[in-house]
């Protein structure tokens, strides 16, 4: 099995409970997903399960517009500050997703 290094495996009992593990996408492996998808101005980009924002923020940069979504408040609470940093956050939406 080729191993790419841009995935994790992950337990199969970690993956079934309410505290999902966060694993942060390597900055190299965004730029990678921009590129293919070419993520651009006339485009919405919605991040499942945002973390701290970084995905999403990079494809606000090339001008799509935001859309994160989040599990944890703590990881939300992140990627807004992050989105207003990167001085993107006005072209954000941001959801919980509360169970």
């Amino acid at each position: 099995m080729h191993d790419s290094g841009w995935f994790v495996l992950l337990p199969i009992h970690l993956l079934t409970t309410y505290d999902v593990p966060w694993v942060p996408t390597r900055y190299e492996l965004i730029t990678h997903i921009m590129r293919i998808a070419r993520i651009g101005p006339n485009d919405v980009f919605y991040d499942l399960g945002c973390g701290d924002g970084r995905v999403v923020i990079e494809a606000a940069k090339r001008g799509a517009k935001a859309v994160c979504i989040e599990i944890r408040e703590d990881l939300l609470r992140q990627a807004k500050e992050n989105a207003k940093k990167a001085c993107v956050y006005e072209i954000f939406q941001f959801f919980i997703f509360v169970s």
